[in-house]
């Protein structure tokens, strides 16, 4: 038999390591039975990396016990405000001016876009077809972004619509934003009109105190989201 400590032994440190977060924990000796172990009062050192791959399962048992709770994976979720902004009625606009100079404005309007979602300290998820979806975090700035796009399109001749919720999501595994928070704002962005910014009730209690006035638009179905949900739009 070893005399190593088993606190030593590397199939124990995994255990170690996932009691860590829960206290000091300290180890003594069996002096009636003769096991080995450290002298009473000392502290099992800090775990090294020897886990095995196999040890979660064990693990989460462990930790069940000790704390009565059975460990729930973390779905790498996190709260965000998704901004849609797209080019209102553009379907007329392109047959009234051309293809080709519709695509030029568009161009123009992607990098306008770009600029102020930059501007804004977002990140600019997705363009496609006449729109684009942007990511904050804060609604506020959410906001913001949408109002500079909405004034600078308007120089260049196109009109243009928003749509903002906050909510929980995740983020997929090309860059990508998915969950019920992001159908969510895309239905407040189908139900805004030319030169409109709408937001969800959500964003309203966020930024209560901000200097954003809100004017009710009402209350709406969202096409496959629960419920019935308040609509505000940005107003000036």
């Amino acid at each position: 038999m070893s005399n190593q400590p088993a606190w030593m032994d590397p199939a124990v440190t995994p255990c170690l390591r996932k009691l860590a977060t829960y206290g000091r924990f300290v180890f003594y000796g069996n002096r009636d039975t003769g096991l080995p172990g450290p002298a009473p009062g000392r502290t099992a050192p800090a775990a090294d990396d020897q886990a095995g791959a196999d040890t979660d399962p064990v693990l989460d048992t462990i930790e069940e016990f000790v704390t009565g709770v059975r460990p729930v994976p973390s779905p790498g979720r996190f709260l965000g405000t998704v901004l849609f902004v797209d080019v209102a009625e553009s379907t007329r606009l392109a047959a009234e001016i051309g293809d080709s100079r519709f695509k030029d404005l568009l161009s123009g309007f992607i990098q306008l876009v770009r600029r102020h979602v930059d501007r804004y300290q977002g990140r600019l998820v997705d363009t496609a077809g006449d729109g684009a979806l942007a990511l904050f975090d804060s609604p506020a700035r959410a906001i913001g972004c949408a109002e500079s796009v909405r004034d600078g399109a308007r120089a260049l001749g196109l009109p243009v619509r928003a749509g903002a919720h906050t909510g929980e999501m995740e983020h997929g595994p090309a860059g990508e934003v998915r969950g019920i928070a992001v159908h969510t704002g895309a239905r407040v962005a189908a139900l805004a009109g030319a030169g409109e910014i709408l937001v969800s009730r959500t964003i309203r209690d966020l930024v209560a105190g901000a200097p954003i006035r809100l004017e009710s638009r009402g209350t709406h179905e969202l096409k496959g989201v629960p419920g019935l949900w308040e609509i505000f739009a940005v107003a000036g």
